[in-house]
């Protein structure tokens, strides 16, 4: 999580290169494959299989939905 949020903060950099924007994305994508495939195992040793299901979609589901509020935020600060 450290280098997502970094990779966020690499978004405030005012220059006038691209080279910031390419590093910061690369980096967040890198963060959210890992965090996707590790959740599923992280999950079940946490709360175990009963509802794996139920479980699986609210972990999942909060991926997009922080992405796009952080973006939004982001888009806000960057503009």
């Amino acid at each position: 999580m450290v280098p997502t949020g970094a990779a966020f903060f690499l978004l405030l950099v005012n220059d006038n290169t691209v080279l910031w924007l390419y590093i910061s994305t690369a980096t967040t994508g890198m963060c959210t494959g890992a965090i996707t495939s590790i959740s599923v195992s992280l999950m079940t040793e946490l709360l175990g299989t009963k509802n794996f299901g139920v479980n699986h979609n609210v972990l999942v589901v909060n991926i997009p939905i922080g992405s796009f509020l952080f973006g939004y935020l982001a888009a806000i600060v960057y503009h």
